[in-house]
């Protein structure tokens, strides 16, 4: 993130998750989520977090990094870590590295060279990007863990998506994207998916049910009253998040579905589209 960035503390959760730095305890019955809830408390009590922006109920939404923290967490880190101004600085990179941001391109098309430098890449920031096309090379970071494409103009997803094995993490919101390709529901590994605000996004591909190990499913958008929603999404027992549900009448859309998701947390709104049809 860049510097004063406003981190959701979700969303941050979701990406240690990803990254395989929370581990559930199953002698005190701790979640992966809870784990990452007391690291984060410690490192706002310990002021390493500060501004935070809380709810009614007092639990903090968002807050930012300290300043000489953040300057010191980019040194350490330096090994590991990428953050270009534009993809074209990519041709220069010598050494591997596991972190990967690239601010806004304005016109300029993304292209990486795909030498070694990039063959370990676990996370990939493509933020606000412009003219971006993943299709062709982003199948080949074998490695990557979290891939966010959040407010770029990136329009679909490729069906090579599938051979992202190890993905865990996918952030597409704000996007002009318009489905989910059906091999998406081939990442067996995927924990978090989000696509909140995807205007145009108008089907979920039908076996999303097969996404059994998802967690974290944060798709709702305020200015659309279409009725998309995927089917049987009780079968997804270890769903925690879930802002948005579209009752329907057909069968794998009931309210049933819900009756299998004991994990679930946090606020769910519900929509019933035969009273809205009506």
């Amino acid at each position: 993130f860049p510097k004063d960035f406003q981190m959701e503390r979700n969303q941050l959760i979701q990406l240690w998750a990803a990254e395989g730095f929370l581990h559930s305890i199953p002698r005190d019955r701790m979640q992966m989520e809870e784990i990452g809830n007391k690291y984060f408390t410690i490192l706002l009590d310990s002021n390493l977090f500060q501004d935070g922006e809380k709810d009614d109920y007092g639990n903090v939404l968002n807050c930012r990094m300290n300043g000489l923290v953040y300057d010191m967490v980019q040194f350490i880190s330096k090994s590991k870590t990428r953050s270009l101004k534009n993809s074209t600085e990519a041709d220069f990179l010598d050494q591997t590295f596991r972190y990967l941001a690239v601010e806004r391109s304005g016109g300029e098309a993304i292209q990486f060279p795909l030498n070694e430098s990039f063959r370990y890449i676990t996370t990939l920031f493509l933020l606000e990007n412009k003219s971006i096309n993943i299709d062709g090379w982003i199948s080949s970071l074998t490695s990557l863990r979290v891939l966010n494409l959040a407010s770029s103009d990136v329009e679909e997803l490729p069906e090579s998506i599938n051979k992202l094995s190890h993905l865990r993490c996918l952030d597409s919101s704000d996007t002009p994207i318009k489905i989910l390709p059906e091999s998406l529901c081939q990442l067996n590994n995927l924990q978090t998916i989000r696509v909140r605000d995807c205007k145009s996004l108008t089907k979920f591909p039908n076996n999303f049910k097969n996404l059994v190990n998802l967690r974290h499913f944060d798709f709702f958008n305020y200015d659309r009253s279409s009725d998309i929603m995927p089917f049987e999404i009780g079968q997804l027992q270890f769903l925690q998040t879930l802002p948005f549900f579209n009752i329907g009448e057909e069968r794998g859309r009931q309210i049933g579905e819900l009756r299998n998701l004991k994990n679930l947390s946090g606020r769910l709104q519900l929509r019933n589209l035969e009273l809205v049809k009506s």
